[in-house]
């Protein structure tokens, strides 16, 4: 397992790893409800959109996936690292971390850590920041992320 996050409304678990699948396992009952299928290399992160009924999922494949948790079928399928002003190809193509805030969406990894609108399924905002980012996140009307060696954090914009 390399990530999990929560549904809390059905008291669910999301897992994603190195099988390259999400595992949907319902913790009242202990057992796993589904399976994800569509990554072609493990997956290192994974968001839930509770209240759209989303899972995004990110992997070493470079695709960031969404997924319908109702129905586990993937929706979309956004491969960052094809959008030039993302691309890092002497850095890599992989997805390490992910989070989401209502209609936006921030990725990064091999990609240059980015801003998305999620209606739109666009980049709004590219940070040219040098290293790999390996946690992101929100925090009121700001974007942080972390990479190593340090893991030290950087505020990186206001939306």
């Amino acid at each position: 397992m390399f990530d999990f996050g929560f549904l809390r409304t059905s008291k669910r678990l999301v897992v994603g790893g190195g099988d390259n699948n999400v595992h949907i396992l319902d913790l009242e009952h202990g057992t796993f409800k589904s399976v994800l299928q569509g990554h072609s290399d493990y997956i290192h992160c994974v968001s839930v959109r509770e209240r759209e009924g989303e899972i995004l999922s990110g992997g070493e494949d470079g695709a960031v996936r969404m997924w319908d948790s109702r129905t586990g079928r993937s929706v979309h399928c956004i491969e960052v690292h094809k959008y030039e002003s993302c691309a890092r190809p002497q850095v890599g193509k992989w997805i390490s971390c992910l989070t989401t805030d209502s209609d936006w969406m921030l990725c990064g990894g091999g990609p240059s850590l980015s801003l998305w609108h999620l209606r739109s399924l666009s980049p709004t905002s590219v940070f040219p920041l040098s290293g790999c980012q390996r946690q992101a996140a929100f925090h009121q009307d700001m974007v942080s992320s972390a990479h190593p060696p340090k893991l030290r954090p950087e505020t990186v914009c206001q939306r």
